[in-house]
């Protein structure tokens, strides 16, 4: 590689992590079932329960029920100190649908 494409490669990788972006796969799934899991302990403490797993085949990670409401959740994890979060177009839109948002 020449300088230009390795220097190039180095803002891209300080982009990624400065959004909160992982392009590695494996750490990227292990930041995922992190988010998830802190995120159901967290509910369950809030007294939600009925928890299914939906993130497999839905647009949405969880749904579960509160005093027999139910409810749909959308976990985000982040390597940074999560000031915010980044959604997808297609995420707002399938909130939208929901109307959630």
């Amino acid at each position: 590689m020449n300088a230009e494409v390795d220097a190039e490669a180095g803002n891209f990788d300080i982009e990624e992590r400065a959004e909160g972006f992982q392009s590695n796969a494996g750490v990227q799934e292990a930041i995922e079932e992190y988010a998830m899991d802190r995120a159901r302990e967290k509910l369950c403490g809030l007294g939600f329960h009925n928890f299914k797993n939906t993130s497999a085949w839905a647009c949405y990670d969880y749904s579960c029920e509160f005093e027999e409401n139910l409810y749909y959740v959308e976990v985000q994890g982040t390597q940074t100190s999560g000031p915010s979060i980044i959604l997808t177009k297609n995420e707002v839109s399938n909130i939208q649908k929901l109307r959630l948002l």
